[in-house]
């Protein structure tokens, strides 16, 4: 079965990388010789999330800093302008615009991705689904009493 599709979809930031690549641990699992532990999938999990936090620091940064600015001018001047908050919101929203067009293009990108992956995994799921409809006959043939005639 060829899985490169699937295995080049899956070449950046391989959660398979440790255990020699997706084909190795599919064959591993398949043989017996490995299980699918709760909690190396728990701290693959925790480490894609903290991953993409730190990635989004700046981001977050970004959009917290004028409002937290002006919140701490209006506090210790005490008056609240409507021109600083209207600037404040023009800051963001510039922010969000930005922050938008690179999540589209990263939408893009992973749908791009997924599509990739679903090429190598589709011929897989076929050939299991034929495997297993041919085991049924076989089970079936094997299980059914004989009718007498």
């Amino acid at each position: 079965m060829d899985s490169a599709a699937l295995e080049s979809a899956l070449s950046d930031d391989d959660p398979f990388a440790q255990t020699g690549g997706f084909r190795q641990t599919l064959a591993a699992i398949a043989r017996g010789e490995m299980t699918i532990d709760f909690q190396q999938t728990a701290d693959l999990l925790s480490r894609q999330f903290f991953s993409a936090v730190r990635q989004s620091l700046w981001r977050l940064t970004r959009l917290i800093a004028p409002a937290l600015l002006w919140a701490l001018l209006k506090q210790f001047s005490g008056r609240s302008s409507e021109c600083g908050r209207i600037v404040v919101q023009l800051f963001v929203c510039v922010f969000l615009t930005q922050d938008l067009s690179d999540h589209i293009t990263l939408a893009v990108a992973a749908v791009q991705q997924i599509s990739a992956g679903m090429q190598g995994l589709l011929p897989m799921l076929l050939t299991l689904k034929l495997l297993l409809c041919r085991l049924k006959r076989m089970l079936l043939k094997l299980l059914r009493p004989k009718l007498p005639k």
